[in-house]
């Protein structure tokens, strides 16, 4: 699995990266051996193989604040799927190719001495192929808030955006609806050996949906 980049400090507040790297995942020895009640394995499967190339820009437009953009892009080939045949159980074969392009941007700001804000935004573009295991949202953000109200006291709140997703090719359902997830948490450090945290997940109680491939 070999990963490659390249760093330059274009300026003093500008840094600059290309990175490069692949991999792989072998069959396992379900698909490759083990014949199930649905399907039956096959010997003869190459592994799956990905590459990725990234540009990535960070910049120091302060002391107090940080932008940084990555752009990227990611490929999958041999992809290993259960498939029908025609016969009576599905066999793993490798179906194909898969491959996402997209641009995420994040900024940190140190608006004061107590109180930072953080967050990013992230748009991807996926290949329209019913291959994909996961479905992944067009367009996904998250911002965070970090209060430190007293000497020893903490209250953040983090919300994330998790935008809609449509299904893959030849998936008849409708699109996962977009939702929002808010957690807060407030933390008590008397000291450096103990501390005291109560957190409240999914704070407003959605009902946030995650689809799956069947």
């Amino acid at each position: 699995n070999p990963r490659l980049a390249l760093v330059w400090k274009s300026t003093h507040r500008l840094t600059t990266k290309l990175m490069y790297g692949r991999a792989f995942r072998a069959p396992s020895y379900l698909e490759l051996f083990a014949e199930t009640s649905w399907s039956q394995p096959n010997e003869n499967l190459d592994p799956e193989r990905s590459e990725t190339l990234e540009l990535a820009l960070s910049f120091d437009a302060s002391k107090d604040l940080l932008l940084n953009l990555n752009l990227y892009y990611f490929k999958q080939t041999d992809i290993i799927r259960a498939t029908n045949t025609g016969l009576s159980k599905l066999e793993f074969q490798n179906v194909g190719d898969h491959s996402i392009h997209g641009a995420e941007l994040e900024v940190r700001w140190q608006a004061t001495k107590d109180l930072g804000i953080s967050g990013n935004y992230s748009l991807r573009n996926q290949d329209d192929t019913p291959y994909r295991e996961i479905q992944e949202p067009e367009r996904d953000a998250y911002l965070r808030i970090d209060w430190g109200f007293l000497p020893e006291w903490n209250w953040n709140l983090q919300s994330n955006w998790i935008g809609e997703r449509p299904r893959a090719s030849g998936d008849t359902r409708p699109p996962v609806d977009d939702y929002y997830i808010t957690d807060t948490t407030i933390r008590y450090a008397h000291s450096e050996r103990w501390e005291l945290t109560a957190s409240v997940r999914n704070l407003f109680d959605v009902d946030a949906r995650e689809c799956t491939g069947e």
